[in-house]
């Protein structure tokens, strides 16, 4: 029997993974468009193992990602 390789060349999963690093949030791009330095909140917690831990409740993560939004957007209103 043939086995047929379903895994993508390794060429592609780095292709992949330096264009998810490349995606930037709709509220950082915005203010790095205007050449202001902005606050990030998710600089000051462990954003990635939240955002890990949270992939399995998509509601959650939802509002996760809405609030850390909301938050950049009023604490960089003035800056």
């Amino acid at each position: 029997m043939e086995q047929t390789n379903t895994d993508p060349p390794k060429k592609e999963k780095e292709k992949e993974e330096k264009k998810n690093k490349d995606l930037t949030t709709s509220d950082e791009s915005l203010y790095n468009s205007q050449n202001r330095p902005s606050f990030d909140i998710r600089s000051l917690m462990n954003y990635k193992q939240i955002k890990d831990i949270l992939l399995s409740h998509p509601a959650e993560l939802s509002l996760f990602e809405i609030s850390c939004i909301l938050i950049n957007k009023e604490l960089n209103k003035d800056t």
